[in-house]
C-alpha cells in the first residue's frame, strides 16, 4: 500500500522541407502581360516512394483599353478594360508524422518500474504524397465614366485531388491508428464581384462607396473506397465538406389518441425521428459580402462605415444544448412550461421514437433544435474623423493632426439565438462550427488622436 509507480517516456521528431520557386514575367507594349512560374517541393512527411511534386502556374493579362481602336469604339462610357486569366496547381504536404508507424508506449521493467518502449501505431504508406489542387480563374476589371465607377468580376474553379484521409482498418490487425492514404476529391467554385463608385464629387462634399460579394459552391465529389464519415459534421459525396447531418424530426405528436398508436407505451406525446443521419444544412456560407462607404464634408470631416454579411450556413448552438439538457440551468428548461409551446418542448427534450424500429432514441442523439441558421448582417465599424486646420496642429509642433471617434461591432441583425454567429468554434468539435460557452465579439468605442511630424 506504500508502493509508487514510476513512468518514463521519450519522443523525438524531425521534419525537413525543401522548395525551389522561379517566376518570369513578360510585357508587350505595356498592354499584354504574361507570367510563367513553377515551384518544386519535397518534404520528409512524404512516403519513401513519393517523388517531389512540381506546381506550374500561368497567367495572362491584357489591357484592352490601351489599344488605339478602343477609344474610338467606346467614347466616354467605358474608360478602361483589362481582361485576365490564370491557371495553376498547388500542393499540400502531409503533416509531420503522417508516415510514422510506431507510437511511444511504456513497458514494464520490474513490478514497480517501467521504461520507454513502442507499439504499432499505424500501417505505413510508402506512396503517401501531397494533396494536389488545380485552379482556373478568369475575369475582368473595368472603369466607367472616367473611372467614377469601377467593376471587378472574377470566376474561380478549383479541384483538389489526392485528399489525405484515414482509411479504416479492422482492429484485429493490431494497429492503434488508421493509415493515411491519398484519396478523395473536392471542388470549390464561385464568383467574386466588387464595384467601386465615386458617387458625388464637389468642393464641399464627396461620397465614395464599395460593394463586394462572393459566392461559393463547395462539394465533396469523390471519397474513393472510404465510407462517409463524421457524425454531426459529416463528409459524404455530393455535399459540402462538414455539412450538418442529423436524425431529423419527421413528426411531432401532441394528440394523446394518436400518441397511443405511434409513440411508446405510456407516452401521451412524442417526436418521430429518422432512423439514420440526413443532410440538414451547410457548414460554409455560400454567399457573403461587404459594403463600405465614406463621406467627406467641407474637406476636413470624414464619415466612414462598413457592413458585413454571410448567409446560408448553420451553427450548432451547443451552449444552449449543454445548459438545457445536461446541466438543467437554461431558461428554456427551467421555464419550459411557460415560454415554450408543446411542440417546441418535445422538439428540444423529447421523448423521441425511431420511425423504423419504434424504439426509444436518446435525446443526446437528436440535435435538430440546436442547429440554427446563422445568417447575419453586422455593422462592423462606424468612424468620424476630423482633420484639424494646419495652423492649429502647428501649435503642437506637428505638421498635421486629426481626431477620430469610432465604434466597432455596433449592431448585429440575425435570427441566431446564440452568442455570436461569427464564432471561431469550440475545441474538440468537428470542423469547429460549434458554439460552446464562447464569448461574443465585444462592442468597442475608440477615441484616437493622430499627430504627424
Amino acid at each position: 500500500d506504500a508502493a509508487a509507480q514510476q513512468t518514463g517516456g521519450q519522443n523525438y521528431s524531425e521534419s525537413r522541407q525543401l522548395g525551389a520557386f522561379s517566376q518570369v514575367q513578360f510585357g508587350i507594349n505595356d498592354r499584354l502581360f504574361l507570367q510563367v512560374a513553377g515551384r518544386l517541393d519535397q518534404a520528409s512527411a512524404f512516403g519513401a516512394d513519393a517523388p517531389p511534386f512540381f506546381s506550374p502556374k500561368l497567367g495572362v493579362s491584357y489591357v484592352l483599353s490601351e489599344e488605339p481602336f478602343f477609344a474610338a469604339r467606346a467614347p466616354g462610357l467605358l474608360s478602361t478594360l483589362r481582361l485576365r486569366a490564370a491557371w495553376g496547381t498547388t500542393g499540400k504536404s502531409p503533416t509531420t508524422g503522417a508516415i510514422q508507424t510506431f507510437l511511444a508506449e511504456p513497458f514494464a521493467i520490474t513490478e514497480t518500474a517501467v521504461g520507454a518502449g513502442v507499439v504499432p501505431g499505424r500501417l505505413g504508406n510508402l506512396d503517401l504524397r501531397a494533396e494536389r489542387g488545380t485552379e482556373f480563374e478568369a475575369g475582368f476589371d473595368a472603369g466607367f465614366l472616367g473611372e467614377r465607377l469601377g467593376l471587378e468580376v472574377s470566376y474561380f474553379d478549383k479541384t483538389s485531388r489526392d485528399i489525405i484521409l484515414l482509411r479504416p482498418l479492422p482492429a484485429s490487425l493490431g494497429f492503434a491508428q488508421n493509415p493515411f492514404v491519398n484519396i478523395g476529391e473536392i471542388v470549390n467554385r464561385g464568383f467574386e464581384v466588387a464595384a467601386n463608385a465615386r458617387v458625388i464629387e464637389t468642393p464641399n462634399f464627396g461620397w465614395e462607396a464599395r460593394l463586394a460579394f462572393n459566392t461559393l459552391h463547395n462539394e465533396i465529389t469523390d471519397l474513393g473506397d472510404v465510407d462517409p464519415f463524421g457524425t454531426m459534421n459529416r463528409r459524404i459525396e455530393g455535399r459540402q465538406a462538414g455539412a450538418f447531418h442529423v436524425q431529423t424530426i419527421r413528426e411531432i405528436i401532441t394528440n394523446p389518441t394518436t400518441a397511443a398508436t405511434q409513440c411508446r407505451p405510456g407516452q401521451t406525446a412524442c417526436a418521430i425521428v429518422a432512423d439514420s443521419l440526413e443532410y440538414f444544412g451547410n457548414f460554409l456560407p455560400t454567399f457573403e459580402g461587404n459594403f463600405s462607404s465614406s463621406m467627406t464634408f467641407l474637406q476636413n470631416l470624414r464619415l466612414t462605415g462598413n457592413l458585413d454579411w454571410k448567409s446560408n450556413f448553420m451553427i450548432y448552438n451547443n451552449s444552449d444544448q449543454f445548459r438545457e439538457r445536461q446541466f438543467g440551468t437554461g431558461e428554456n428548461w427551467i421555464r419550459r412550461d411557460e415560454i415554450l409551446s408543446a411542440e417546441e418542448r418535445i422538439r428540444r427534450f423529447g421523448p423521441f421514437v425511431n420511425e423504423e424500429t419504434g424504439g426509444a432514441v436518446n435525446a443526446s442523439a437528436i440535435n435538430e433544435a440546436y442547429i440554427e441558421r446563422a445568417d447575419f448582417v453586422r455593422l462592423r465599424e462606424l468612424a468620424l474623423t476630423y482633420t484639424l486646420p494646419g495652423g492649429f496642429s502647428q501649435r503642437f509642433g506637428a505638421a498635421g493632426a486629426s481626431v477620430t471617434l469610432a465604434g466597432r461591432n455596433l449592431a448585429l441583425w440575425t435570427d441566431y439565438t446564440g452568442g455570436d454567429p461569427e464564432i471561431s468554434g469550440a475545441p474538440g468539435f468537428d470542423f469547429n462550427r460549434s458554439e460552446f460557452l464562447t464569448v461574443p465579439q465585444a462592442r468597442r468605442l475608440v477615441a484616437r488622436v493622430n499627430l504627424q511630424f
